[in-house]
Order: structure tokens, then sequence, then C-alpha cells
């Protein structure tokens, strides 16, 4: 089955990037087992991004287009449904981003020596690379 979507793996290709679903090819083969054949492709994988990329412009533009509340409704959720799926399948590309956050990090190493005393490590002066070590009994 898996070279049926490399035979056609040029159709498959122009048809997802422009929006296509792989359903609608009927090549006689199912749209897991051609996504399994072809994910670690990239021109599949960039593919796929343009596939998103259509769709969801597609929904946009139903959104723009709509002249009842109803199809503007209709659509955002339309709209909605392939923002998600896209930041599913294409987390790199379509993912939500966290922000770093610009704190410091503080690392705090507790060991203990020969005698069995526990060596506290901190941090003085809340910067980092001034610390000092304290020594405590167990």
């Amino acid at each position: 089955m898996t070279a049926l979507a490399i035979i056609h793996k040029d159709r498959i290709l122009e048809h997802l990037a422009q929006g296509g679903r792989l359903d609608d090819l009927h090549l006689g083969i199912s749209r897991q087992a051609i996504s399994k054949a072809l994910k670690d492709d990239q021109d599949y994988q960039d593919a796929m991004i343009e596939y998103h990329a259509a769709r969801l412009d597609t929904a946009e533009q139903a959104i723009l287009d709509a002249k009842e509340q109803v199809d503007v409704a209709r659509a955002r959720a339309l709209h909605s449904a392939y923002a998600w799926r896209a930041e599913r399948e294409q987390r790199r590309i379509w993912g939500q981003r966290d922000e770093a956050s610009s704190g410091g990090v503080t690392i705090v190493i507790n060991t203990q020596d020969s005698s069995g005393r526990v060596i506290d490590g901190e941090v003085v002066g809340g910067m980092l690379g001034q610390a000092g070590m304290a020594i405590r009994e167990p």
C-alpha cells in the first residue's frame, strides 16, 4: 500500500498544497497509510504546512465574505477547527509560542562531605556567579 503513496506522491503533494483532503483523492489507500509512508519526506512536510495555510486562508475568506451573522459564526467555527488541527499536526509552525521569562536561574547543590556534614550551596546577592557555601551538622 505504501508503494501507491510513493507512486502518486506528486499528485498527493499538489492536492495537499491546495488545501485538499487526502480522502478526496480516491487512490485506494487510506490517508493514514499515505501519512505513514510519506511522514519523513520533506516535500510532504512542506505540503502539509501549505495544506494548513490554504485551509486557514479559505476559512478566513469565508468570514470576510459572510453576509449573515449565522454565516459569520459558522465560518469562525470552521476557522477555529482548522487552527486547532494545524496546531496539533504542525506544532512547530502553527503552535502557540511561550515567551521565555527574563528571570535568572538559581541553582542549589546539596552535598555531604566525608564526615557526613551537609554542605549547602546558596546564591548570595541575587546574582548568578556569586555563591557562598554553608556547612550544617546532620
